[in-house]
Protein backbone atom coordinates (compact mmCIF):
# COMPACT_ATOMS: atom_id res chain seq x y z
CA UNK A 1 0.00 0.00 0.00
CA UNK A 2 3.00 2.25 0.32
CA UNK A 3 4.62 2.51 -3.48
CA UNK A 4 7.61 5.22 -1.79
CA UNK A 5 8.48 2.48 1.43
CA UNK A 6 8.09 -0.14 -1.51
CA UNK A 7 10.65 1.21 -3.41
CA UNK A 8 12.64 2.27 -0.39
CA UNK A 9 13.43 -1.60 0.55
CA UNK A 10 13.69 -2.75 -3.20
CA UNK A 11 16.62 -0.23 -3.47
CA UNK A 12 17.95 -1.79 0.31
CA UNK A 13 18.90 -5.11 -1.71
CA UNK A 14 20.80 -3.42 -3.95
CA UNK A 15 18.64 -2.42 -7.45
CA UNK A 16 19.82 1.33 -8.09
CA UNK A 17 16.62 2.01 -9.97
CA UNK A 18 12.97 0.80 -9.67
CA UNK A 19 9.98 1.39 -11.76
CA UNK A 20 6.64 -0.03 -10.10
CA UNK A 21 3.76 0.22 -12.85
CA UNK A 22 0.57 0.64 -10.98
CA UNK A 23 -2.05 -0.02 -13.46
CA UNK A 24 -4.44 2.84 -13.95
CA UNK A 25 -2.86 4.58 -11.22
CA UNK A 26 0.00 5.28 -13.05
CA UNK A 27 3.77 4.32 -12.54
CA UNK A 28 6.50 5.10 -10.08
CA UNK A 29 9.95 5.93 -10.95
CA UNK A 30 13.16 6.17 -7.84
CA UNK A 31 16.70 6.73 -8.77
CA UNK A 32 19.37 8.93 -7.83
CA UNK A 33 17.45 9.89 -4.18
CA UNK A 34 14.70 11.34 -6.36
CA UNK A 35 11.11 9.68 -6.85
CA UNK A 36 8.68 10.57 -9.79
CA UNK A 37 4.78 9.84 -9.99
CA UNK A 38 3.85 9.57 -13.78
CA UNK A 39 0.02 9.62 -13.91
CA UNK A 40 -1.78 7.92 -16.81
CA UNK A 41 -2.74 10.01 -19.94
CA UNK A 42 -6.70 10.96 -19.59
CA UNK A 43 -8.11 8.05 -22.28
CA UNK A 44 -11.35 9.67 -23.13
CA UNK A 45 -12.80 5.42 -22.97
CA UNK A 46 -10.63 2.36 -21.78
CA UNK A 47 -11.71 -0.78 -23.63
CA UNK A 48 -9.16 -3.35 -23.01
CA UNK A 49 -6.53 -3.04 -20.76
CA UNK A 50 -5.12 -6.10 -22.15
CA UNK A 51 -1.66 -5.81 -23.12
CA UNK A 52 -0.95 -2.20 -21.56
CA UNK A 53 1.57 -3.35 -19.23
CA UNK A 54 3.74 -5.02 -22.35
CA UNK A 55 2.48 -2.12 -24.14
CA UNK A 56 4.65 -0.05 -21.27
CA UNK A 57 7.58 -2.12 -21.41
CA UNK A 58 8.00 -2.06 -25.51
CA UNK A 59 8.05 1.64 -25.13
CA UNK A 60 9.87 1.91 -22.21
CA UNK A 61 12.54 -0.02 -23.38
CA UNK A 62 11.98 1.23 -27.23
CA UNK A 63 12.61 4.51 -25.85
CA UNK A 64 16.24 3.18 -24.11
CA UNK A 65 16.96 1.43 -27.70
CA UNK A 66 16.47 4.59 -29.81
CA UNK A 67 17.95 7.18 -27.91
CA UNK A 68 20.83 5.32 -26.99
CA UNK A 69 20.86 7.21 -23.33
CA UNK A 70 19.91 6.23 -19.98
CA UNK A 71 16.80 8.92 -19.53
CA UNK A 72 14.96 6.37 -17.17
CA UNK A 73 12.49 9.01 -16.46
CA UNK A 74 11.50 9.87 -20.09
CA UNK A 75 11.53 5.69 -20.91
CA UNK A 76 8.80 5.43 -17.97
CA UNK A 77 6.64 8.73 -19.78
CA UNK A 78 7.35 6.97 -23.13
CA UNK A 79 6.23 3.69 -21.89
CA UNK A 80 3.31 5.77 -20.34
CA UNK A 81 2.01 6.89 -23.96
CA UNK A 82 2.26 3.49 -25.61
CA UNK A 83 0.31 2.41 -22.52
CA UNK A 84 -2.22 4.52 -23.27
CA UNK A 85 -2.75 4.02 -26.91
CA UNK A 86 -3.39 -0.16 -26.28
CA UNK A 87 -6.08 0.55 -23.75
CA UNK A 88 -7.94 2.59 -26.27
CA UNK A 89 -8.87 -0.67 -28.34
CA UNK A 90 -8.89 -4.48 -28.51
CA UNK A 91 -5.36 -6.03 -29.52
CA UNK A 92 -2.47 -4.48 -30.92
CA UNK A 93 -5.22 -2.14 -33.62
CA UNK A 94 -4.46 1.41 -31.82
CA UNK A 95 -0.93 0.58 -31.90
CA UNK A 96 -1.12 0.18 -35.83
CA UNK A 97 -1.03 4.05 -36.99
CA UNK A 98 0.93 5.71 -34.07
CA UNK A 99 3.02 7.67 -34.98
CA UNK A 100 6.15 9.51 -33.30
CA UNK A 101 3.82 13.04 -33.08
CA UNK A 102 1.39 11.41 -31.96
CA UNK A 103 3.20 9.85 -28.98
CA UNK A 104 5.08 13.28 -28.55
CA UNK A 105 1.71 14.85 -27.82
CA UNK A 106 0.87 12.30 -25.31
CA UNK A 107 4.20 13.13 -23.44
CA UNK A 108 3.09 16.56 -23.59
CA UNK A 109 0.29 15.79 -21.53
CA UNK A 110 1.55 13.39 -19.14
CA UNK A 111 4.42 15.42 -18.50
CA UNK A 112 2.25 18.30 -17.21
CA UNK A 113 0.48 16.02 -14.91
CA UNK A 114 3.44 14.28 -13.19
CA UNK A 115 5.00 15.29 -10.41
CA UNK A 116 8.61 14.84 -8.32
CA UNK A 117 8.34 13.50 -4.75
CA UNK A 118 11.42 15.34 -2.71
CA UNK A 119 14.14 12.97 -1.13
CA UNK A 120 12.53 9.68 -2.22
Amino acid sequence: NDIPNAACQLHALGPKIIVIKMGAEGAYLSFNNGAYYIPTFPVEKTIDPTGAGDSFAGGFMGYLARTGNQDFLKAVITGTAMASYCVENFGADSLLNVTLDDIDRRIAVIKERMYIMENA
